[in-house]
């Protein structure tokens, strides 16, 4: 459907669902998300045993930024400059340890990726790839994501990285994606990435808490030459859309 004129209920977004920036300096909408994403990344640092104090105050956080789109909020929480959980669409769906995630050696820098290396290969390593795959399915279950009932009897990858201490799992199907990385260092997941269908507990703020109308009607602003008088079209939640094409 293409549309000419906006009307009064109509509010344009971008082809991703996100709203303009103005709408992120929103005080009421900032505090929202914190005060919904703080609580959660609190819970799921003691589920996965994270080198956090068990009593996490907000003076912890080093980073906050939060965004609207659609269909919820994209938000990150970074705790001590190291670990950093993130939400896309209102879903958590992300979590890195920076210290020692496997993208810590791979940065534009060799003796920096090679002084990373040796450090890993020097230090103890506390899993096997058996015992890593009982602290990545562990992990999951305790956010809420049961393999077996999506379909999963083991992971579609299960592997140690190299020589080095650390294990890669993935589980990919129909309409899940999911990946954790476990360091056998920490003994502990240092990566995450998680895009399903099946919704967790998503954070979405309500349409008059970011001052929209009471039922707005979305659309993005289609590309257009210099000087064309701007066309839009309906907004569709694409990234749902292509998960249940699969």
């Amino acid at each position: 459907m293409i549309i000419s004129d906006l009307l009064t209920n109509m509010v344009a977004v971008s082809i991703i669902g996100l709203f303009p920036n103005s709408y992120s300096s929103n005080q009421i909408f900032r505090d929202f998300t914190f005060n919904k994403g703080f609580p959660e990344t609190t819970n799921i640092a003691r589920l996965w045993h994270l080198d956090l104090p068990q009593s996490l105050t907000t003076n912890a956080v080093t980073d906050f930024n939060a965004r609207p789109c659609v269909e919820g909020a994209n938000i990150t929480i970074e705790f001590s400059n190291r670990f950093e959980f993130g939400w896309s669409r209102g879903q958590f769906s992300t979590f890195y340890d920076k210290d020692f995630r496997v993208q810590t050696m791979l940065t534009p820098w060799v003796e920096t990726n090679k002084m990373v290396f040796d450090r890993w290969m020097r230090a103890s390593n506390r899993l096997d790839l058996k015992s890593a795959r009982t602290i990545a399915e562990s992990g999951l279950q305790s956010i809420g994501i049961n393999l077996k009932a999506r379909g999963f009897q083991k992971p579609t990858k299960a592997e140690q990285d190299g020589e080095i201490p650390y294990y890669l799992f993935a589980w990919d199907g129909k309409h899940d994606h999911y990946s954790v990385d476990v360091s056998g260092i920490t003994g502990n997941i240092v990566q995450f990435y998680y895009m399903s269908t099946v919704e967790l507990k998503p954070i979405k703020p309500g349409n008059e808490l970011l001052g929209l109308p009471t039922n707005p009607i979305f659309v993005w602003r289609r590309p257009a030459p210099s000087g064309a008088s701007p066309v839009y079209e309906l907004y569709t939640n694409y990234s749902r859309l292509e998960l249940e094409k699969e």
